[in-house]
């Protein structure tokens, strides 16, 4: 989309308060009220602290359904069976994210497609892939994937400057080990996350032969599973919800309709499953039962 992927968040966003909505961000969701077995509402902590309780007719979750039931539900909410088949399934991998702003316009280096892949060395193997993933150790990739958001769209920037970004595999264990006690973000963490994000650069940099990638650097963001997990609240910071086993493949993806009638599921770690284009399917579909109910 025009503008990035953020222009579909405002527009919905306009869209929902133009129709009466009331948007809160950077509030968390603390608890689903209940009355008689069916949801009457929401606890939120606003971003001032303060916790306010909201009323409602029905409620769409678009939370890890680990989050759902262990925690923003009450004891009880749902069947032991339901229970006990969400927290026996294992997340999906999470991932480290690298968005950079330069100073220039690479088009003016002849540097105009949209995507850059580039292999060098051995073939990747899902086996080098993991012990990548595992160790954080992101030179040893013997490729590199570098998007230049700004040759598709030159809008999603000031004129005469560029955006990449690049994606890579993680593992969250590795992560969370680097964090202080209480999950702080302490220098063990710090240090990792430096390492990676130059041996991102690093990769960036050879893919699109550009060794003074570095000094054009003006804005860099770098999201690992901890920064994922932290702003999304998805188990290990995963992006595509369940891992795919054999046993997600006999059982396939958990309904948007939830055990209790008045509470419905989006999001990734639902029906039809990850990716954009799941993922807006599943709200309209959430939202046409949310509809039906409440008629």
């Amino acid at each position: 989309p025009k503008g990035g992927s953020g222009t579909m968040t405002r527009v919905l966003a306009d869209l929902f308060q133009e129709k009466g909505g009331t948007l809160l961000l950077r509030s968390e969701v603390k608890e689903i009220t209940f009355s008689k077995g069916l949801a009457d509402g929401v606890v939120v902590r606003k971003r001032n602290g303060e916790l306010v309780s909201v009323q409602a007719r029905c409620v769409v979750a678009a939370s890890d359904l680990t989050l759902l039931v262990n925690h923003l539900c009450p004891e009880g909410t749902f069947p032991a069976d339901y229970v006990k088949s969400i927290n026996q399934r294992v997340h999906g991998r999470s991932c480290v994210m690298l968005f950079a702003g330069l100073d220039i316009d690479l088009r003016e280096r002849g540097i105009t497609a949209f995507e850059f892949i580039r292999t060098w060395g051995e073939a990747m193997t899902p086996a080098l892939l993991k012990e990548i993933a595992r160790q954080g150790d992101y030179s040893k990739l013997p490729s590199a994937h570098v998007a230049i958001y700004s040759n598709l769209d030159p809008s999603c920037c000031p004129e005469g400057k560029s955006v990449i970004a690049t994606m890579d595999l993680a593992d969250p264990e590795l992560f969370e080990r680097s964090l202080d006690p209480g999950r702080k973000r302490g220098e063990a963490y710090r240090a990792l996350k430096e390492r990676i994000t130059s041996q991102l650069l690093k990769k960036a940099a050879r893919a699109l032969d550009m060794p003074d990638l570095e000094r054009h650097i003006e804005v860099l963001e770098v999201a690992t599973p901890v920064t994922l997990e932290r702003y999304t609240g998805n188990r290990g910071g995963s992006f595509v919800g369940w891992k795919w086993t054999p046993q997600m493949a006999v059982e396939g993806h958990f309904s948007q309709q939830s055990p209790v009638d008045n509470l419905f599921l989006c999001g990734h770690w639902v029906s039809p499953g990850g990716g954009v284009n799941f993922v807006m399917t599943g709200g309209i579909n959430s939202a046409e039962l949310a509809d039906a109910y409440l008629r």
